[in-house]
């Protein structure tokens, strides 16, 4: 269970959450060793594997993206994610996530707020790892010899009770 604290004594608001978390191991877009140079990957929902297909396709022409393009799901219904390794500055990577449509916006938010994006590689509480379900092939399909990993929390359960409380 997630509770939010949403507390108001005049001009001061005291906000924060109580929520039952876990470590998660992903890749970040940041291309080792460089400045502003990030590979490009996508938190798509709400849509079916076509639906994905068809935008990544898309959002590879309008782009002019040469690398493949994977596509992974976990078994959750409607809920992808994305994977180029072509090389892009930071503006162009949110560029790209602003336009193709069923990006998770959350996933937008914390892309630009962190200055690179990640996606998540361990499996999430009870849900299995990430597999491979579609590859949009491109001119090129050589992998990186180097990523960025990282290790942070993440909440289990998204949906939150709320208490609000003003005096």
């Amino acid at each position: 269970m997630r509770l939010v604290i949403d507390f108001h004594i005049g001009n001061i608001v005291f906000f924060g959450f109580i929520s039952s978390t876990q470590k998660i191991f992903g890749l970040t877009s940041k291309v080792p060793d460089s400045d502003d140079a990030h590979y490009i990957f996508w938190d798509m929902e709400g849509c079916t594997l076509e639906e994905c297909i068809r935008e990544l396709t898309y959002i590879k022409k309008t782009f002019n993206l040469k690398h493949n393009i994977y596509i992974t799901n976990n078994g959750k219904e409607l809920s992808y994610r994305g994977y180029c390794f072509d090389v892009v500055p930071l503006r162009r990577l949110i560029e790209i996530l602003c336009t193709t449509q069923f990006v998770e916006w959350q996933f937008i938010r914390y892309s630009t707020n962190r200055g690179f994006a990640s996606i998540r590689l361990s499996p999430k509480h009870d849900r299995p790892y990430q597999t491979i379900v579609s590859t949009i092939e491109g001119e090129q399909e050589k992998l990186p010899d180097k990523l960025n990993f990282v290790i942070y929390d993440t909440g289990i359960e998204k949906k939150s009770k709320v208490i609000k409380v003003k005096l």
